[in-house]
């Protein structure tokens, strides 16, 4: 199969990658977290390039990341890029240690407990559209931010408390660690601990769903990407989720998505993240698979500020 090559396997790209130190265009985020990772400009490299790239982290972002590495391998024969899923914390340390190529993350790398986001560069990918998800037994659609605070803190336990059916609440929670929960603490509970005594503290999206599928008085923060039949995504203070009302600043729970690298990866690492960056893919199956572009808004997510 012929491929266009710009470079050959395992070269680092010392001098395509544009790092501030070097006089080049890359920039930070003002106003955020007080260590940021630079924001990488790269100038393009080849569509296709063999080689392996490994990828981990957030679980919100697996299905994109999936999808975008078994294109890209369709299409360049000679490229292995194997994704796992735990959750954003891991895979920001994982790349700040070179364990992993690239770290899928929900949240800024200045977050995450013992990373030097300054070793580090963040190539955004995406955004994602995060929701409240029930079991459709609960029997509602919509729960303002009052009524969320006190379900996940633990004060109301009944769905008919919040104009549900008479069932007891099911609190799912994220571990330690992931974007998702830090988005929604942020977002959502905005200084409210959430409760000591949940029904399960859950590591990933996936396992998340299965859970809510089969528990009738369940509710859990997820992904919008991940929520199906039967589960019900509910609409915040009555406005339901969606890239509409993220561009128009009424629906406050998303965030972007981040895929963090050595300050010098691969080429294969840079095409790869090129491609998902393409205007292919982001008006293609990045939205067919319920993602947002990277165009829908430039407003920062709260967890970025």
């Amino acid at each position: 199969m012929a491929r266009s090559r710009i470079y050959g396997v395992g070269v680092t790209v010392a001098s395509m990658l544009t790092l501030a130190a070097c006089g080049d265009s890359t920039s930070t985020s003002s106003g955020g977290p007080a260590s940021q990772a630079a924001v990488a400009t790269p100038t393009p490299v080849a569509t296709c390039v063999s080689g392996s790239v490994s990828a981990d982290g957030s679980s919100a972002i697996k299905a994109l990341i999936q999808k975008a590495a078994d294109n890209y391998q369709a299409k360049c024969s000679g490229a292995t890029i194997t994704v796992a899923a735990t959750n954003s914390s891991t895979g920001v340390t994982k790349a700040s240690s070179g364990a992993v190529d690239i770290g899928d993350s929900d949240i800024p790398a200045g977050l995450v407990q013992g990373v030097d986001a300054s070793t580090i560069v963040d190539h955004p990918v995406a955004i994602v559209l995060f929701t409240v998800a029930v079991n459709p037994a609960a029997g509602v659609t919509n729960l303002s931010s009052q009524q969320l605070k006190d379900i996940y803190s633990g004060k109301d336990t009944n769905w008919s408390q919040v104009g549900g059916a008479s069932l007891p609440i099911s609190v799912f929670e994220r571990t330690a660690g992931s974007g998702t929960r830090f988005t929604f603490d942020k977002d959502i509970m905005q200084g409210v601990d959430e409760t000591a005594t949940p029904a399960a503290v859950i590591n990933t999206t996936q396992s998340v769903v299965q859970s809510m599928s089969t528990t009738p008085g369940g509710v859990a923060y997820l992904s919008a990407s991940s929520v199906s039949s039967p589960l019900v995504a509910v609409s915040i203070d009555g406005t339901p989720p969606s890239g509409a009302n993220v561009a128009s600043g009424k629906y406050p729970f998303f965030s972007h998505e981040h895929c963090f690298t050595k300050a010098q990866p691969s080429v294969l690492t840079l095409s790869f993240l090129q491609y998902i960056q393409s205007s292919t893919f982001q008006t293609g199956d990045l939205t067919t698979l319920k993602y947002l572009p990277l165009s829908t808004t430039t407003r920062k997510a709260a967890v970025d500020q």
